[in-house]
């Protein structure tokens, strides 16, 4: 994707000028192909009707109609009929258009209007269009089309370009549909009304899309979605940033949801950061709560229900990640880790089998709780660099190979029952819970197979009594609730008995 400049808009004020030259003014003249002349006084000043006016300007504009008016007391000329502007750089046509000369500066084209910048073949495209030009109390100039669902093929110039636009078959357009397109001077254009916006693998839809060449930014507001190859963001508001033509970051925010073939991810302000065309990093935040005006009473505490408050959550294949914030490590377009940062979870639930009806809804899943969770996963790719290979492993689910946390760090998961318990036919998991300063699980295919523990480490191993379910608690604890007991076991705040 890559910003650019909407010459389309810049319609020349030649042209407009040269419109007045039906009364014959404006340095324009009648060439070979122009009708019949014909002239009234009328008691208001005169008028002048010509049949298939054909005029050339001394500036190279030309201008056609089936047959033209002017009325010159009030500076107004009525084009009728196959009407066509044209200068060295771009071409308007429509059925029929008026032009209000002298200081209003605003020209009307009405019924299959269409607007052609001859340089770069961008176009736009609508039944009623509106051109004020610059000047006369006005900044910019300004297009404003609108009737049967406008269209507009733009080929964008990056500002930090120092040539001029120009054909360039290489370079994908932006294809927009809207209700109402406005284009201001060369450098702003929006639209409102169920938007679409195509480009290359980028689509885009809202309610209401504003690009500004300045600021470089493309914002989606209202229903807002993108569609990124295979990957579909929404959120209340998008908005795209670009650095020397090329997008560098794209914000979702409120109620924004990543889609793609193995992640969701859901948080109320999602950042995608991009490097050589490619996105190579997620962060996902809450909005925190605006600060009191001095003064001013604080307010209540946020609900965790406001969706402004909700903590980021990741989800891959049977697997979850929470926490305050996620960073998420994406080189290739291939998620690598993801570290998930203040009260922070993560939850497997890849090995669903060892659970049976009995099983407490604590042991129903793997999981593991710290201050800071570090998850990262396999290379998919592997070792070699065969683009065949990275793109079979790159299809290939995600797999969890380590994970790690960190302060007040506790790891609960389950495990096959003992050879003694399967003999006697129990199929209950056993359960292992380790709190300690750090820990780290090594992973392969939802197996555990090595733990490492940093710091004071307390635990338990609880195999399943013969008849009788596991004693627990109905819910898993997490960070704010103490850990699971076992019938004898002393109380979370008692020294924990030795092993």
């Amino acid at each position: 994707m890559r910003r650019g400049h909407l010459g389309t808009a810049a319609v020349a004020a030649a042209w407009l000028v040269a419109a007045g030259g039906a009364s014959g003014q404006q340095g324009c003249q009648f060439v070979e192909g122009s009708g019949t002349m014909s002239r009234i006084d009328a008691g208001g000043g005169p008028i002048t009707y010509v049949s298939t006016p054909n005029l050339v300007c001394a500036d190279g504009v030309r201008i056609r109609a089936d047959s033209a008016v002017s009325f010159q007391a009030s500076n107004f000329v009525q084009l009728v009929g196959n009407v066509r502007f044209d200068d060295p750089e771009r071409r308007l046509t429509a059925r029929n258009a008026e032009y209000y000369t002298g200081a209003v500066g605003r020209l009307q084209a009405h019924g299959g209007s269409q607007l052609t910048q001859k340089t770069d073949s961008s176009v736009i495209r609508g039944d009623d269009m509106v051109y004020e030009r610059a000047g006369n109390g006005r900044a910019r100039s300004l297009l404003d089309v609108t009737g049967g669902r406008p269209t507009a093929r733009l080929y964008m110039k990056s500002a930090d370009s120092a040539t001029a636009p120009r054909r360039d078959t290489a370079a994908a357009p932006y294809d927009i549909t809207a209700d109402h397109i406005v284009i201001e001077g060369d450098s702003y254009f929006r639209a409102r009304g169920t938007v679409e916006i195509e480009r290359d693998d980028m689509r885009a839809f809202g309610d209401s899309i504003e690009y500004d060449q300045v600021a470089g930014t493309l914002r989606i507001t209202a229903n807002a979605r993108m569609l990124l190859e295979e990957r579909v963001l929404t959120a209340d508001e998008i908005t795209t940033a670009f650095t020397g033509g090329d997008v560098r970051e794209i914000q979702a925010r409120h109620r924004a949801i990543l889609t793609s073939e193995d992640l969701r991810l859901r948080a109320p302000v999602v950042r995608v950061y991009f490097t050589d065309g490619k996105m190579g990093r997620l962060v996902a935040v809450s909005i925190p709560p605006e600060a009191p005006e001095p003064g001013v009473l604080s307010p209540n505490t946020p609900s965790s229900r406001d969706p402004d408050r909700a903590r980021p959550v990741a989800t891959t294949d049977k697997f979850e990640i929470v926490g305050d914030s996620l960073d998420m490590l994406a080189p290739g377009e291939v998620l690598d880790r993801i570290h998930a940062t203040g009260s922070a979870r993560a939850e497997s639930s890849t090995r669903d089998s060892l659970n049976t009806p009995e099983t407490p809804a604590l042991a129903r899943t793997d999981w593991m709780e710290g201050d800071t969770i570090v998850a990262i996963f396999e290379d998919r790719a592997g070792d070699s660099t065969a683009a065949a290979a990275v793109a079979d492993t790159a299809s290939a689910p995600l797999q969890l190979e380590s994970l790690t946390a960190s302060g007040k760090a506790r790891s609960l998961y389950r495990m096959a029952p003992n050879d003694s318990a399967q003999v006697r036919g129990e199929k209950r998991p056993a359960i292992h819970y380790v709190t300690a300063t750090a820990i780290t699980l090594q992973m392969d295919a939802g197996e555990v197979t090595r733990m490492d523990v940093v710091g004071e480490t307390d635990g338990i191993h609880a195999e399943p009594a013969r008849g009788s379910p596991l004693s627990a608690p109905a819910t898993p604890p997490s960070a704010e609730t103490p850990p699971p007991t076992t019938p004898g076991e002393q109380p979370d705040d008692a020294p924990p008995p030795d092993r």
